[in-house]
């Protein structure tokens, strides 16, 4: 009995011996190093201040602020120079986190992208000296050739990339606006039923409160909400796009009175950023509102609806969305 007890499990306890000593080594391993990891980090950090804020000496943390959204950290320089700002914001593979520094007269003095996930040689073409070069000197920016501020260009092909950078230096124009006395309201954060609710609002602008209602369903509609003032209705939709069947598209399209789209919204998609969402700009969505029937064929009967080059699937989703929603006026006169 005890040989066949050391030959079935006297392995396993060795292995379980190992097992607890690596882990023991480990733990040590780490506990020793991580203060010098966390060390390390910290001097990077501050010569990455450094080198953002030249004018600058030895750099504090601002505690007691306001963070406006997109900024996680700002430190001042002690000698007064300015401070220096962290902000992330998503780019195409996710956050893009960047360091602003910024002058005691809200100049922009330097900026280094400090943690990314952007495609090597197309997103990190946003990240070059000449384009970052755009911002330095600025104390506002634009992205528009009629707004207010130094004008920025977006890199061809790295556009999320660009706004992620653009949105991170403009926050942290904001912050340097806060820490010296200007007014800021932090966004408020709305549960999922809230998001929902305003986005019935936004679809359906003449409506005030929604109520869902029991109704035959046309094809692709999921759920309907009327307007308490009889002023249309809203139709929670589904339609397929690139991403195919097992991901569809998810939009509210609100309907008046007349059968006309006031309004269409994609509350959720799996289509390729900065690709497929085409679809869902104002650009595109804005084809939609008015009509009473759409069509894709140049011969076909109503509002003919150009799908974006490049993005036909997330285009054909959207409509297929739309479309949907005009059936259901159709099937029920918009009588609930």
């Amino acid at each position: 009995m005890n040989g066949k007890f050391k030959e079935l499990f006297a392995p396993t306890i060795v292995l379980l011996v190992i097992c607890l000593v690596a882990t023991g080594l480990l733990t040590a391993t780490y506990q020793k190093t991580k203060p010098i990891i966390d060390q390390k980090a910290l001097e990077a950090a501050g010569s990455t201040r450094n080198e953002v804020l030249p004018e600058g000496d030895v750099f504090l943390p601002m505690e007691g602020i306001t963070l406006v959204e997109g900024v996680t950290e700002v430190y001042e320089a002690e000698n007064g120079a300015g401070i220096v700002c962290t902000a992330a914001f998503k780019g195409f593979g996710g956050p893009v986190e960047i360091m602003v520094g910024i002058s005691a007269d809200g100049e922009i003095t330097g900026i280094k992208v400090t943690n990314h996930s952007e495609t090597p040689n197309l997103g990190t073409k946003a990240m070059t000296e000449e384009h970052l070069g755009q911002f330095i000197g600025a104390t506002a920016i634009t992205g528009s050739s009629s707004g207010e501020g130094t004008k920025i260009d977006v890199i061809g092909g790295a556009t999320l990339s660009s706004n992620a950078i653009f949105d991170g230096v403009a926050a942290s124009l904001l912050q340097y606006g806060v820490v010296n006395g200007a007014s800021y309201e932090a966004p408020v954060e709305l549960t999922p039923e809230e998001q929902f609710a305003a986005a019935l609002a936004a679809v359906l602008p003449a409506g005030d409160s929604f109520e869902k209602v029991d109704t035959a369903l046309a094809e692709g509609v999921m759920e309907v909400y009327k307007a308490a003032n009889g002023a249309g209705f809203v139709a929670y939709t589904s339609g397929v796009g690139y991403a195919g069947e097992a991901n569809p598209l998810k939009a509210v399209v609100g309907i008046d009175t007349n059968g006309a789209v006031t309004g269409v919204q994609v509350l959720e998609h799996q289509e390729t950023n900065g690709i497929g969402t085409k679809a869902m700009d104002e650009s595109y969505i804005g084809q939609f509102i008015g009509a009473t029937a759409i069509t894709r064929k140049a011969s076909g009967e109503g509002t003919k609806i150009d799908v974006i080059s490049g993005a036909t699937f997330s285009s054909v989703g959207v409509y297929d969305c739309v479309k949907a929603a005009i059936q259901q006026y159709e099937l029920t006169g918009g009588a609930f």
